[in-house]
């Protein structure tokens, strides 16, 4: 499965195993939300995580509906990429928030017990991976296509730090978070790709509580 072979899933995974089975983890959470060296406070950096998030975000939402170049539209029969970051983003949501529930690993900072794995880090990990799918399909230089590719990983890492830093997750969970995000948005393109069947919508009414039900569907 090419989401699992992908070394932005595998790689921080691996080492977000390799921290959790040493003390590693606490250390470097302690250092970290002491000195912060990178956003200069905790509130500097709860801020910087809420803002790299919302600026991934929008390059998502930009790439996906600007027209492709020369390689053909992310969704077959050009149904719209924005499906596709919209779903991947709804996955990821949906996974990590199990996740959430399921560890119950308490925050650095003690505020609750919903640290693993970081929600703002797999967020912005499946946002830099869908922008760095649709940069590909553009028509940029091969050089500007890896300078915005990286700067798009660069931003979700720097997403990641900053939630060390804010002390609201420690590197492990980050990490995982990373690799998560990475995983849904990869998953998502290769089985979106795969199928010969686009992506459908619906709304349906039930008349017995008089409501609307929005539905989405994609084939794998």
């Amino acid at each position: 499965m090419k989401a699992l072979k992908d070394p932005k899933t595998w790689m921080p995974a691996a080492a977000a195993l390799l921290i959790a089975s040493t003390d590693s983890d606490q250390r470097i959470s302690d250092w970290a939300s002491e000195h912060n060296p990178v956003f200069g406070s905790q509130s500097g950096a709860q801020a910087a995580s809420d803002n790299l998030r919302t600026v991934l975000a929008s390059s998502a939402v930009i790439t996906s509906v600007m027209p492709p170049g020369k390689l053909d539209a992310l969704l077959p029969g050009r149904t719209g990429s924005l499906a596709t970051a919209s779903m991947a983003a709804l996955a990821t949501s949906q996974v990590t928030g199990a996740l959430k529930d399921s560890t119950d690993r308490e925050r650095p900072n003690g505020v609750d017990e919903r640290s693993f794995p970081s929600s703002h880090t797999a967020a912005a990990s499946t946002y830099a991976t869908l922008s760095a799918q649709r940069v590909d399909g553009m028509a940029l230089s091969l050089t500007h296509r890896r300078r915005l590719k990286t700067g798009f990983h660069a931003v979700a890492a720097a997403t990641a730090w900053a939630r060390v830093e804010a002390q609201a997750h420690y590197p492990a969970d980050v990490l995982m978070g990373f690799a998560l995000g990475n995983f849904t948005a990869v998953l998502m393109q290769e089985s979106l790709q795969n199928s010969q069947r686009p992506v459908w919508f619906g709304i349906d009414r039930d008349r017995t509580t008089d409501t609307f039900l929005f539905q989405v569907g994609w084939p794998f």
